[in-house]
């Protein structure tokens, strides 16, 4: 049997397989780096348990919608942090209370996985940008146990990942709670990868890698390296990555259909970068940076109540909200198709320079755009 009648809408959760009940099912690679289902059809019964819980069938409920402007109390929190400090404000409260969190950390090869934490030194490695997807699918089994063990449970991820954890449960559990991040889609791993090898011989091996280093900016992607303690921003090599991102070369093809781009979301709170804030209050921005944060639920309204006189906020609205996937997603970039010929002909070195800004056409553009703009 076939889950999706369309395999590009599929997100890559692994719902399906953790449900199915023959273990017909296996999340295998594919050919762009992603996970797809796989079904053994000598082994399956055609029970249909997997398009039942699948998140992409299914309808997003309506959110309550209370946005908020905030910025953590505390400067070096927010430093740390992608925007305002939003995921450490709840991730506290949840430590605080002796509860365990999940979230997205890159590994000692820069592999984006799941970690669980219970304590803040584990939860800080889950702070920042990743824009490399990241399989949620084996952690499921995990966060069930903790919840089913009565410990309060934070679990943070992108929608399509928060869906299909709350799918897999199958029933609502009053000591979770779910915070979905403002998603703008996700990189291939095995581009990723390729990437970070790049690097590494460009540089040699690097120690540690930011995508968005506040000390540079708050606004933007300024991507920075540690290597033997020196501190390497802004150059052509490590700025291949961005190209590639935000070119929308190599997003998983669901993105680019995406079944969550809605002001509906399925988590109890949904966080992101307040863009917009420049706007409808200028004097409440700064070089930290400003989080948005969407509380969705009655769940995410307690958690809230909790936690917002540790950070300085403002009531505002959607409309303020300069964050594009609210309602729309991702445009595939139309020479995407011909970015994945050449990979496979040529590697990640040949896209580096075709596609990113190591080729010599790209720094010959931005070589003339510099002097146009002086």
């Amino acid at each position: 049997m076939k889950i999706l009648d369309n395999e590009n809408l599929c997100c890559g959760c692994g719902t399906c397989y953790n449900v199915c009940p023959k273990k017909a099912i296996k999340m295998k690679e594919n050919e762009e780096g992603f996970y797809h289902p796989e079904i053994d059809e000598s082994v399956c019964v055609d029970c249909g348990l997997c398009q039942k819980v699948c998140p992409i069938l299914k309808e997003l409920p309506t959110s309550d919608n209370h946005v908020f402007a905030i910025k953590h109390n505390d400067d070096e929190t927010r430093l740390q942090s992608a925007s305002g400090g939003a995921f450490t404000l709840f991730s506290d409260y949840i430590l605080q209370n002796q509860g365990v969190i999940y979230g997205v950390a890159f590994d000692e090869s820069f592999t984006a996985k799941y970690i669980r934490s219970e304590n803040a030194g584990g939860r800080d490695r889950m702070r920042g940008s990743k824009y490399v997807q990241a399989a949620s699918y084996d952690i499921y089994p995990q966060v069930k146990l903790d919840v089913n063990n009565n410990k309060q449970v934070l679990f943070c991820g992108t929608p399509c990942q928060v869906a299909g954890l709350l799918s897999y449960l199958r029933k609502p559990y009053n000591n979770l709670t779910t915070i979905d991040i403002m998603c703008h889609g996700v990189m291939s791993p095995r581009i990723f990868k390729d990437y970070i090898c790049y690097i590494n011989r460009k540089y040699g091996v690097i120690k540690s890698f930011t995508f968005r280093d506040k000390e540079i900016a708050w606004r933007g992607c300024h991507i920075s390296v540690i290597q033997d303690d020196k501190i390497i921003s802004e150059t052509i090599p490590l700025n291949v990555a961005r190209q590639l991102y935000y070119g929308h070369y190599a997003t998983r093809p669901s993105c680019h259909s995406c079944h969550f781009t809605s002001v509906n979301h399925v988590s109890d709170i949904t966080i992101g970068d307040f863009w917009g804030i420049e706007n409808s209050n200028p004097s409440f921005e700064d070089a930290l940076g400003v989080s948005l944060i969407i509380v969705n639920s009655e769940k995410g309204r307690e958690i809230w109540e909790e936690c917002k006189n540790n950070c300085i906020y403002l009531v505002e609205t959607l409309e303020h909200c300069k964050q594009p996937q609210l309602y729309r997603s991702a445009t595939p970039n139309p020479s995407r198709k011909q970015f994945w010929i050449d990979y496979k002909k040529g590697g990640f070195e040949r896209v580096a320079k075709t596609y990113g800004e190591a080729g010599f056409v790209a720094q010959t553009k931005k070589f003339v755009r510099s002097i146009l703009k002086k």
